[in-house]
């Protein structure tokens, strides 16, 4: 199990209440679509469960009666040595030259409202 799918199921099982996909992409910063994947192989993996409720999806842990199953633990990187982070500086692919606005645009239209002036 990777470190996001583990971070998403600990979210889960500590809600009272079940959640949806979009609560999961607004907590973990990332597209709903991808949420759902994740939901979905927990759910595969036997971790949650999933109810259809007036359209929507929502997912929750598994009920009293049923096995409780714990979340496994977040890995953590240890090291002795200090973690330096370098300032990442801006490539040429990060930032773009602005391009000219009106009037120095060289591009030219047909329709004589964008150029400014009547013909």
């Amino acid at each position: 199990m990777t470190e996001k799918l583990a971070r998403i199921l600990r979210f889960v099982l500590e809600r009272k209440k079940p959640v949806t996909a979009k609560v999961i992409a607004q907590q973990f910063l990332i597209a709903q679509a991808t949420a759902s994947t994740h939901l979905r192989h927990l759910h595969e993996a036997g971790y949650i469960t999933r109810q259809r409720v007036k359209g929507q999806v929502i997912w929750g842990r598994k009920d009293a009666d049923t096995e409780q199953i714990e979340a496994p633990p977040v890995p953590v990187a240890v090291s002795d040595e200090p973690v330096v982070v370098q300032p990442r500086r801006p490539t040429p692919v990060d930032w773009e030259q602005p391009k000219p606005t009106w009037p120095d645009n060289p591009f030219k239209t047909s329709y004589p409202h964008v150029r400014g002036y009547d013909d």
